[in-house]
């Protein structure tokens, strides 16, 4: 019986055919990453919508966070299993229940067990994506494809900044969240009828289970091969302060602190965190060219973002008085760059992991900025409420609600080196060089 591996040996896809797999797989992307920053974008709206504070919006991130990173490794063990054509059709189904159900949640407990059905549906779309590239593309594209998928996840983004929060002014709530699901079902479509999990799949007798073992052996062996690879904690620390501290910003409180902290208009504030999206097109290229011909020089990379994002946010906050623009402009920029670098964490998961049990790594990897994310979205939130509990938030109480982000840095800092020192004794690294 032939083999995924020895199918895409056999049979090479033409360019046509795998951009054709690629861009059907990016839509479900886009839609996720749409719907996750969503309800950011509506502030106020939501605060008003469900009668909630700072803590209640916080949280519905965070609980969509904290459903998102959980479910990374149970959806990395499934995508080994099913293959990333189905979890990516499943998904899209979830995201679009899920939105429907923000259009017509009647309370805030609606709209909470809503958005962590969103959580799940969101968290089998990156994933699918990264475990796709391998089977249509040669290895030296797939540092730079991971940048342009993430590249493209951003346009999600974009539509929530721009034409999302245009039809919620203009349309109201219920019939643009309507539209978005309805989106949702589309995107489930095009997954179902154009991804292919590897080039020809339906030749083969295996078809959409590229590694069908599921027996609880397996599935224990699966986490115990994740738990002890160092490639895994190389890209799980990497990915915890690169991208988590950078959805701090773009998934929720970017925009408080513009607007309330530094007094910047709502136009403003949209068009920097739109300059964020830019930003990346412009690094992200740069940044996966560099790792696909430079993998030795990731390290330094990582580092260099690390020092970069603490150093604009030191800069930012240690003015006594709402900062000038300009201020909040290089914070931006160093965000659209920092960001990009998070994609070196699963250029890093792939050097070491073998590919059937390359689903439950990238899930595992991918975890790391969410749980960052997660932990540090509802700690801003909670000082907020301590420090203004009448929700009058000024520069004063989100430059100290921002400062809490020392310590996720810290910890995603030495995480890297640890794992980095580990990693050089193995003969993957060596490879690299």
């Amino acid at each position: 019986m032939n083999t995924p591996s020895a199918s895409h040996s056999e049979h090479r896809p033409t360019h046509r055919q795998s951009l054709t797999v690629f861009i059907c797989a990016l839509s479900v992307y886009v839609l996720a990453i749409a719907a996750r920053t969503s309800l950011g974008m509506t502030g106020v709206t939501a605060l008003e919508r469900f009668h909630t504070d700072a803590t209640g919006l916080a949280f519905f991130s965070t609980l969509q966070l904290f459903v998102y990173g959980g479910a990374q490794i149970p959806m990395g063990i499934a995508l080994d299993r099913f293959g990333p054509r189905r979890m990516l059709t499943i998904g899209a189904v979830m995201v679009a229940c899920a939105q429907a159900g923000m259009a017509l949640a009647p309370s805030y407990g609606w709209a909470l067990a809503v958005r962590a059905l969103l959580g799940a549906g969101d968290a089998t779309a990156f994933i699918s994506v990264l475990r796709l590239l391998p089977s249509w593309f040669s290895p030296r594209f797939v540092p730079l494809l991971t940048q342009i998928a993430s590249l493209a996840g951003m346009l999600g983004q974009l539509i929530s900044a721009y034409p999302f929060l245009a039809a919620i002014q203009i349309f109201g709530w219920q019939p643009t969240f309507l539209a978005m699901a309805a989106l949702g079902v589309g995107t489930a479509a095009i997954s179902s009828l154009g991804v292919a999990n590897f080039p020809h799949e339906r030749q083969l007798h295996s078809a959409d289970t590229p590694h069908s073992s599921s027996t609880p052996w397996h599935i224990g062996g699966k986490l115990r091969s994740m738990w002890h690879n160092p490639w895994v904690w190389y890209g799980f620390f990497t990915h915890w302060s690169t991208s988590g501290l950078t959805m701090v910003f773009t998934l929720l409180w970017g925009v408080p602190l513009l607007t309330e902290g530094m007094h910047l208009s709502s136009a403003t504030a949209s068009a920097l965190i739109a300059l964020i999206v830019f930003g990346n097109a412009i690094s992200g290229l740069a940044l996966g060219k560099l790792s696909a011909s430079h993998p030795h020089a990731r390290f330094s990379v990582i580092v260099a973002a690390h020092a970069a994002l603490m150093g604009a946010w030191v800069l930012l906050l240690s003015h006594p008085q709402p900062p000038h623009e300009g201020w909040a402009l290089l914070l931006v920029a160093v965000i659209s760059v920092v960001g990009m670098v998070s994609m070196y964490a699963f250029d890093l998961v792939r050097v070491g992991t073998p590919a059937q049990h390359l689903g439950v790594a990238l899930g595992a990897v991918n975890m790391g900025g969410f749980l960052c994310a997660l932990i540090s979205v509802l700690a801003i939130g909670e000082i907020l409420d301590l420090l203004a509990p009448n929700g009058a938030w000024d520069w004063a109480t989100m430059r100290a609600a921002c400062a809490v982000q020392a310590a996720p840095w810290i910890i995603g800092l030495i995480g890297v080196l640890i794992a980095d020192q580990v990693c050089r004794r193995t003969a993957q690294y060596a490879a690299m060089r």
